[in-house]
């Protein structure tokens, strides 16, 4: 390998009156005559009868009546369709609806409603596949590296390593986003050059603040970066082999390792987009970094619970949560002698992975390269696992480490990757909390996950 530091569908039939059962036996159209001659056990036989008819036909009203008031009630859009099956019933009667449930997340310290019987809703505006883009159109495939800033790091695999041999002199390559989300640090410098000697922040009146105080502006500086995948056209990382994966996530830890070193830089962001549900512009599998001299509200958060529950317990928050979710076993999808994937008891999403290492480690960047290739192999399974179970979906994946802006936070912080499918949308009531409604309980993502680990490969699977 060479390297170039340039830089649940709905039954309505199951809800009518079953017409069958409504068959009632009329006491009054028994012939009397006969009573004489019945015997005892006749006689017994009957009067069984007759009480079974009446609370069959109490049933059939009491349904009725269940019926016909979840009927407005979903019309009203106050609840949700029910299933009736035997693994669930949303709505045994008429005093009992099944409620959901909070989680809270002992990291964030944020709650997640579970609601499963919204996984049910009536939805007029699914999204529709998008076309495939041709090769010849797509900026990052090989071919088309003029359509693109030049490249800030590239290596190359060798024929025989690569799953299609490319002409390219690139694997993978990274380049300076053409629409940058924030204002690119032109006082940084690439891996080959001395590190910048000026704070990338400005002050509020450089920045055009005015003099009202509650008017507090900044420039937001830094560097926005894309790491294009693969030379060749793919859409997810499960179309990609080991050792293309691995070089990807040795650029990730590349990128991150030379943003850290940049005076000014508070905060790293690599996060991947894929589909259209998940904020992907373009097909071509690729993931995103972003390294800003601001460090966000939530991140400042959940950096302070995890410094207080150390100050406290003189312990990692996410190795305590680690170790606690290897105890109780049933979120967890796999396991080895270094890495764990599990579905975090609160997950903020269906479906939701969390991948760390068992040994303590506050940056991602700071893996060694066999533990980098491991994390990368785990990710390749997880991801081709979540795509068998629910094909063509979108996802986020999320790399978390500790903030450049404070070193002593490697020891309060530790590192982690979450996959997160997006199978639903953020609606009203996410954007007005900033919470979130889950419709998969974590427990069942887990076992569906294993399902597929043990059919995909029984030696690594859970049992």
């Amino acid at each position: 390998m060479k390297t170039q530091p340039s830089g649940v569908p709905v039954d309505r039939s199951s809800t009518r009156l079953n017409e069958t059962s409504r068959t009632r036996v009329n006491p009054r159209a028994q012939d009397q005559s006969h009573l004489d001659t019945q015997s005892v056990s006749d006689l017994r036989t009957t009067n069984e009868a007759l009480q079974s008819a009446q609370r069959s036909s109490n049933r059939d009203a009491t349904s009725q009546r269940v019926g016909e008031t979840v009927d407005r009630l979903v019309e009203a859009e106050i609840l949700d369709q029910p299933r009736f099956d035997s693994a669930h019933v949303d709505f045994p009667n008429e005093t009992h609806i099944q409620t959901g449930q909070s989680r809270r997340d002992p990291i964030s310290g944020n709650w997640t409603i579970f609601a499963p019987g919204r996984a049910r809703r009536p939805d007029q505006f699914k999204s529709q596949s998008s076309s495939p883009i041709s090769s010849l159109d797509c900026p990052f495939c090989h071919g088309n590296e003029h359509k693109t800033p030049a490249s800030v790091w590239s290596a190359k695999l060798s024929d025989d390593e690569e799953a299609v041999p490319q002409e390219a002199d690139w694997t993978v390559r990274v380049v300076p986003n053409l629409f940058p989300a924030i204002k690119p640090n032109s006082r940084s410098r690439q891996n080959d050059e001395p590190p910048a000697t000026t704070d990338c922040r400005v002050s509020n009146q450089t920045a055009g603040n005015t003099a009202n105080p509650l008017f507090i502006e900044e420039v937001a500086c830094g560097g926005h970066e894309v790491i294009i995948e693969a030379a060749r056209h793919t859409r997810s990382l499960s179309e990609l082999n080991l050792a293309e994966i691995a070089l990807a996530f040795s650029a990730y830890a590349a990128r991150m390792r030379h943003w850290r070193q940049q005076p000014g830089i508070q905060f790293i962001s690599l996060f991947k987009n894929v589909g259209r549900d998940a904020g992907a512009s373009l097909q071509h599998s690729h993931s995103q970094l972003i390294a800003s001299n601001h460090l966000p509200q939530s991140v400042r958060e959940i950096h302070d619970r995890m410094a207080r529950h150390h100050d406290r317990f003189g312990r990692c928050l996410q190795c305590d949560l680690l170790q606690a979710e290897l105890d109780h076993k049933e979120r967890v999808i796999h396991q080895s002698d270094s890495l764990v994937a599990y579905c975090p008891h609160a997950s903020r999403f269906p479906y939701l992975v969390r991948i760390t290492s068992r040994q303590h480690l506050g940056c991602f960047e700071d893996l060694s390269g066999a533990m980098n290739e491991e994390v990368a192999r785990l990710v390749l399974r997880c991801v081709r696992w979540l795509e068998a179970i629910i094909p063509g979906v979108a996802y986020n994946m999320m790399l978390h480490t500790a903030p450049p802006s404070n070193r002593c936070s490697s020891k309060v912080h530790h590192w982690s990757l979450e996959l997160a499918p997006r199978i639903g949308r953020l609606a009203g009531y996410e954007l007005s909390s900033g919470g979130m409604i889950n419709t998969v309980y974590p427990e069942a993502a887990a076992e569906e996950y294993r399902k597929q680990a043990r059919r995909s490969d029984p030696r690594h699977a859970l049992r």
